[in-house]
């Protein structure tokens, strides 16, 4: 490929984002597990470990968009439908990093 759009490449992609998003993701996060450290300080705001009520809004959203990004490319849409859908999916992504991630 040179360049243009591959619907089996972008559904490949599209496929795995969404594995991702259906995985529990929240549950990474239970609250008490705050205060761990692990190989390196963490970027995740404290607020992630209690306010669930807006984290599983914010997985919600994010494996809605992601479930559409590859029923949109899986249904045969162009570049331009797959990148109106993947613009979406990357609010999903900003909305949590936003609220639940400190500056690097």
């Amino acid at each position: 490929m040179d360049g243009g759009y591959s619907k089996d490449q972008v559904l490949r992609s599209a496929s795995v984002i969404a594995a991702i998003a259906n995985s529990g993701l929240g549950s990474l996060f239970p609250a008490g597990t705050e205060t761990g450290k692990g190989w390196h300080d963490t970027t995740v705001k404290a607020d992630a470990f209690t306010n669930t009520a807006r984290s599983a809004e914010l997985g919600g959203e994010f494996a809605k968009e992601s479930n559409d990004l590859v029923r949109v490319v899986s249904g045969g849409a162009d570049a331009a439908a797959v990148k109106e859908q993947f613009g979406k999916l990357q609010k999903t992504c900003k909305s949590c990093h936003d609220d639940f991630r400190n500056a690097l």
